[in-house]
Order: structure tokens, then sequence, then C-alpha cells
């Protein structure tokens, strides 16, 4: 037998000395890392997992649900395309809304007003939902 056979039959799973693991001292090395190899897999492992863990993996869960709930919103879509309605057409708006008499201009601004400052009492009950 010559090393690369005896290294094949350490691969097939053979763990034993024979007469050229005793004459050759790489074979010998060989065979003794792979025992010890052997000896290192086959101890159970417990990983240590931090207290702080399940607290962190449920907050994550708990944004990602409350992230897909406010998506999910009928008006959260229809914000976010006139949002970018406004800002693709500034201008023509813009130009719009100078033409506006000063009343009409100042209904407008209340109802952007109450939108803004109710969003967040929204995101404040859809959240207290969730849990």
């Amino acid at each position: 037998m010559n090393c690369t056979e005896f290294l094949s039959s350490l691969d097939a799973g053979v763990r034993a000395h024979n007469a050229h693991s005793q004459s050759c001292t790489s074979c010998t090395r060989a065979l003794q890392s792979v025992i010890e190899l052997d000896r290192l897999l086959a101890i159970p492992v417990t990983p240590h997992v931090p207290r702080e863990f399940n607290d962190a993996v449920l907050q994550r869960i708990h944004n990602r649900r409350f992230l897909t709930t406010l998506l999910a919103e009928p008006l959260v879509p229809v914000a976010m395309t006139l949002l970018v309605i406004v800002l693709w057409q500034f201008r023509a708006i813009s130009t719009l809304v100078m033409s506006l008499t000063h009343d009409m201009l100042m209904v407008a601004l209340l109802g952007i007003a109450i939108v803004v400052l109710a969003m967040p009492l929204f995101l404040l009950q859809t959240s207290s939902l969730d849990r």
C-alpha cells in the first residue's frame, strides 16, 4: 500500500493502522488528524443564545408586520401616488395654486394640515391593534 491508497481508505471510512501507516509518518499524522476530527464532530454542540435573542426576533417580526399592514392600507398607495404626481408636475401645480383665491388656498392648506396631523394618530392606532 502507498500513501495515496492509504489516504483513499481514510476517505472511505477506514480508521485503522496498517503496515504502511506504521512506517510512514505522514500517513500516521493523517490518521491521527482524522481520528481527532471524528472525535470532535461526535461531541454535541449547543449554541449559546443570548437572552435578548427572542425579544429581538419578535421585534423584527412586529416591525415587518407593521410595515406590511401600513402598506396594505388603501390610503397609503393613494397618498404615495399623489406625492409622485405632485413632485412630477410641481410647476403646473404651483401655477394652479398661485391662481387660486386666498380662501381656496386656505381650505387646501387646512386639508393638508389635517392629513399631516391625522397620519401619526392613524399609525399609532394601527400599531396598537397589532399587539
